[in-house]
């Protein structure tokens, strides 16, 4: 690499560090820098190898600022050139001479105000005469320039230096950059550099301030979002330190929260699971148990808390069965076994004991019961509908092949209707009235026996019947019970399970096709349907959540819909929910009648308007 390569990429790495004011590892890496210099001296190259050319005594000036040795910032600003006072036309460089005149009025505003004023007009002006040769068309230089001035006038506003008359170029400017600080953060269109020197004038003027606490809030999930652990971690520290002046408990109360699942972000990012599923679940756990309790304890965070409850189970989900999920379990049942709403058959007697417990299913459990608490916290969120009705789902999938069953509501009652202990068996009075309509159809003068023609063991007259009711009973239960986790209508072959079902019976029961045995075996099929709809009733559960997802999301994009409303994961999780409701319908439309018709009349119709040309070519291609 040549000579001016090099030169490239120190000032490229210096830009970097001092844009996200890193001062440490910039002091570190020109310390690098200089030994590098020394191995290959006498290369051609090693000339090269030098930070000279870059105006260090401005980055020097801005990082004692920064770590408040003020002395030393005037030492470093009184070395800089004198032609960074002068106008220039060049961008650029107009940035760098504004921000260095900023720098200048912050210093002088904590001795004396009166040259204050004098140098942010040179700085406003500064940035004119650049904007004048901008085009603001969304150019870099010009985003950085309104950046710049709305850490002028925030300064100038703190310290009582505001005028009404400002140049109307810049109030234009200011109205775009204000709306974009009260828009979501975007981690693939945002840097965090501008918002960086934006949070540096805030923490001057008002370091413990609503606005400076929520800027550096943002800034910290942006800078995770994009990778940048150590200036999360730096920010987070900075939120930590400086607690929120303010009477405002509920704003205290969000930002502590914030705090806490900010850096059980932070820590899972890093790989941290294991601690990162133990603070999470610390910020969530009272929540929760508050409200398995029916406490009124949960507080006014009900969104954030929500959002924790929906990560704390998708770490879980993705942590199946390893022993970073084997390590909180434990501590969940422990907080639960000191809650009111704890169920006490868990952990009762000697014989039970948390080590030899089903660990997946009480995973999944804790899972479902976040999901759940999640949409009750805050149901016009989409996010929580669409996560709880993929849990109801896929279990509602398992409860058909028998394989979830010893899935139960132990440790909470939230799921005390999608986890019924009913769902796979007969209930005693069912049980008991099964057991009088196979008395009443094999009814005979033996009143214990079914009337068949029995074998006669040789010597011995008036044996044993060949089955006796009892055996019967048991016979029709396991059938009726068998039959009730049948697949649905895609999966099923041959007749319709509730006719099969009664020729089985009839069989069983070696009866004719008469009235009365009609009328009987009638009544054992409509036990059947009764078991089979609580044997479903999850895929109910799922599809009340798609209608809600649905009603939801319908509701924020009335006001404003167009032909191309729902796009990207709007669109893609519409489409979703669109084709899983589909599924229900199709496979279990007879045994969720009310729940689908219900639903189906609160959707608006928004979301069926839409034209889904993948939800077409499934249906057509059968997939």
């Amino acid at each position: 690499m040549k000579s001016d390569g090099i030169q490239y990429i120190i000032e490229r790495v210096i830009e970097c560090y001092t844009s996200l004011s890193d001062w440490k590892c910039l002091e570190s890496w020109l310390a690098e820098l200089q030994v590098l210099r020394a191995v290959h001296a006498g290369k051609p190259y090693s000339g090269a190898l030098t930070s000279a050319g870059n105006e260090l005594n401005a980055i020097h000036a801005m990082a004692c600022f920064d770590e408040g040795d003020f002395h030393s910032a005037w030492g470093y600003l009184d070395l800089t050139p004198k032609s960074s006072s002068e106008l220039t036309l060049d961008p650029k460089v107009a940035l760098e001479r504004s921000e260095l005149m900023l720098l200048r009025g912050m210093l002088q505003s904590n001795s004396k105000l009166e040259g204050v004023k004098a140098e942010l007009d040179k700085a406003k002006l500064m940035l004119d005469e650049a904007l004048s040769v901008v085009p603001l068309n969304g150019l870099p230089e010009a985003a950085a320039c309104a950046g710049q001035l709305h850490c002028i006038f925030a300064f100038e506003e703190a310290s009582g230096l505001t005028c009404g008359n400002g140049p109307n170029q810049s109030q234009s400017i200011m109205g775009s950059l204000l709306k974009a600080l009260h828009d979501p953060v975007d981690k693939m269109h945002q840097d965090c550099s501008m918002w960086l020197k934006v949070f540096k004038v805030y923490r001057t003027t008002q370091p413990s301030s609503l606005s400076t606490l929520l800027l550096c809030q943002k800034l910290t999930s942006l800078s995770r979002k994009q990778g940048n652990f150590m200036l999360a971690t730096r920010l987070n520290q900075y939120l930590i330190d400086h607690p929120l002046k303010a009477s405002d408990e509920m704003d205290k109360e969000i930002l502590e929260l914030n705090i806490k699942y900010e850096g059980a972000l932070l820590k899972h990012e890093k790989g941290n699971n294991e601690e990162a599923l133990s603070d999470l679940w610390s910020l969530v756990g009272a929540s929760i148990l508050s409200t398995v309790s029916c406490s009124s304890g949960i507080g006014t965070s009900h969104s954030l808390v929500a959002r924790a409850c929906l990560k704390l189970s998708t770490w879980m989900e993705q942590e199946n069965s390893t022993p970073t999920l084997n390590s909180i379990i434990p501590k969940v049942i422990k907080d639960f076994s000191d809650s009111d709403g704890f169920q006490e058959k868990l952990l009762s007697g000697d014989s039970v004991s948390v080590s030899t417990l089903d660990y997946h299913a009480l995973a999944q459990e804790i899972i479902g019961t976040a999901r759940k608490i999640s949409w009750q916290l805050c149901p016009s969120m989409g996010k929580a509908w669409l996560a709880y009705a993929s849990w109801c789902f896929a279990h509602a999938s398992y409860s058909l092949s028998g394989t979830d069953s010893n899935l139960q509501n132990s440790l909470s009652p939230v799921l005390q209707s999608e986890l019924s202990p009913d769902r796979y068996h007969l209930t005693d009075d069912e049980k008991s009235e099964v057991g009088e309509i196979i008395r009443s159809i094999c009814a005979d003068k033996h009143a214990n026996h079914v009337g068949c023609e029995y074998p006669v063991t040789p010597g011995h007259y008036n044996s044993a019947p060949e089955y006796p009711i009892s055996l019967l009973i048991e016979q029709a239960i396991s059938l009726i019970e068998t039959a009730a986790g049948a697949p649905g209508f895609e999966a099923r072959e041959g007749d319709d399970p509730s006719a099969v079902l009664a020729s089985e019976l009839v069989v069983l029961c070696k009866c004719d096709s008469g009235k009365d045995t009609a009328r009987l075996i009638g009544k054992l099929t409509e036990i059947w349907r009764s078991l089979r709809k609580r044997r479903v009733s999850l895929f109910g559960h799922a599809a009340h959540a798609y209608f809600q997802y649905l009603s939801h999301s319908s509701t924020e994009l009335q006001s404003s819909y167009h032909h191309d409303a729902l796009k990207g994961k709007t669109r893609s999780y519409t489409m979703r929910a669109m084709l899983y409701l589909l599924h229900i319908m199709l496979n279990y439309g007879v045994e969720l009648k009310e729940t689908l018709e219900s639903g189906l009349s609160t959707v608006p119709l928004l979301p069926w308007q839409v034209r889904h040309d993948s939800v077409l070519y499934s249906i057509i291609l059968g997939v």
